[in-house]
């Protein structure tokens, strides 16, 4: 079995073997509005070999100052987040003037992936669905608890958890990605009042209506989450999205028993709290919306292990071969700093990087000296491009599922999924 073909590409996309520092591209992943996410992959010392996903804004965004700084924002949250569930950030970097950031690659599927290939075989096993929805609980009491470098709660709330950003791996791992419009307290301008942020049909009402944000907002997110891992239905479906907004913020949906027969009640009265319209009628917390639902699972003895989650993802999924091992046969090509360059030039055209700045500085100098020994100038100036290359290079590179990766894309919208492969929202 080989990797999916790739992607079919716009003449701005990175090509195989196009290097960003250390790292060396294998092939797009998936491709949002507004960001793009590239399998890549690293190389160290003695043999040391690494895939990763690799997240950058579409080009045509490259030179939004203030989008770039969102997507550093969201590698910034991502960065200081260390937790089992949740997909890790390890890098971020410009090059060239290229912003990027790198997280893990989650070799698995997203959510809604799961729920695409579940529902023709009567939907998630119960004990899996509720061990799932655990693991997002988990990752996102962590981050609601995350505190910065001065002992300060961050209060970051992700405020987009929907099926695209839950990745499960092949081996039973649960991971939340995508903190890209991620509020914290340190992010003035992302968190103002009267924005809207997020997937219509995964927002809560406080979200549909601009007003603030906590972590009960998640705990809303969590309650459709646990909604539709268990039933396999949508929970607000309309004809338009200001129509599904009024049924968000109007708590108009089927209670679970009327979706599915038998439906457990202590589970039902879990899924009715998280998605109370009201804040204070919620969960305070992601924990306290877990603690419960452990005693609804403990009391139905409807637990289920990693070993369970990978044995329901291999029926759905078989056993995709992982990139890395894919990869053996994958060899750089030239197509790096210059390439990537261009590109720069010609999307992104605002400073060039120092690099950058220091070869055009060179190859003035050459042809000045060129005038007066053009045959020992062409050999010094061709040692000092091959320096300069071999300088970039040197870090030898990599290469990425919710994956967080990150993967494919998603059936349940638009958005880009990570990890496919899977991997993260509507931005890629």
């Amino acid at each position: 079995m080989t990797l999916p073909p790739e992607p079919e590409f716009d003449r701005f996309a990175l090509a195989p073997g196009t290097r960003l520092g250390k790292y060396v591209i294998v092939r797009r992943l998936a491709v949002g509005g507004m960001a793009e996410l590239y399998l890549a992959r690293v190389r160290g010392l003695h043999g040391f070999e690494k895939v990763c996903a690799l997240k950058r804004p579409r080009p045509v965004l490259a030179a939004d100052r203030e989008f770039v700084e969102s997507l550093l924002l969201e590698a910034r949250i991502a960065g200081r987040l260390d937790h089992p569930n949740i997909a890790h950030v390890s890098d971020v970097d410009v090059i060239d003037n290229e912003h990027f950031f790198v997280m893990e690659y989650v070799h698995g599927q997203d959510l809604r992936h799961v729920l695409a290939a579940a529902s023709a075989r009567g939907g998630i096993p119960l004990p899996c669905a509720l061990e799932i929805v655990a693991g997002v609980a988990r990752g996102l009491h962590n981050a609601h608890e995350c505190r910065g470098a001065d002992g300060q709660p961050l209060e970051i709330v992700h405020r987009d958890v929907s099926p695209s950003n839950v990745l499960i791996s092949y081996a039973g791992d649960v991971k939340v990605v995508d903190f890209g419009i991620a509020k914290a307290i340190s992010d003035t301008r992302n968190t103002r009042a009267g924005t809207l942020k997020g997937k219509v049909g995964y927002m809560a009402p406080e979200q549909c209506t601009g007003e603030p944000v906590d972590r009960r907002t998640d705990v809303f997110g969590l309650g459709i989450l646990l909604f539709e891992a268990t039933t396999s239905h949508r929970l607000f479906r309309a004809d338009s999205e200001f129509a599904v907004l009024n049924k968000v913020m109007s708590g108009s949906f089927r209670k679970p028993s009327a979706v599915v027969a038998g439906y457990p009640a202590a589970l039902e009265s879990v899924v009715m709290r998280a998605l109370s319209v009201r804040p204070e009628q919620r969960f305070d917390s992601a924990e306290a919306m877990l603690r419960e639902l452990d005693s609804v699972r403990d009391a139905l003895g409807l637990r289920a292990s990693a070993l369970a989650l990978a044995d329901m993802m291999a029926g759905f999924f078989g056993a995709p071969p992982h990139p890395a091992v894919e990869l053996s046969g994958f060899h750089d090509t030239d197509a790096s700093d210059s390439r990537v360059t261009a590109l720069v030039d010609e999307v992104a055209p605002t400073r060039a990087s120092e690099r950058t700045v220091r070869r055009r500085r060179g190859l003035v100098a050459a042809a000045a000296t060129a005038t007066l020994a053009i045959g020992l100038v062409a050999g010094w100036a061709g040692a000092t491009w091959s320096s300069a290359s071999a300088g970039s290079a040197s870090a030898e590179p990599l290469s990425a599922g919710p994956a967080v990766s990150v993967g494919r894309e998603a059936s349940v919208g638009r958005e880009a999924s990570v990890g496919r492969e899977a991997s993260v929202g509507r931005e890629a």
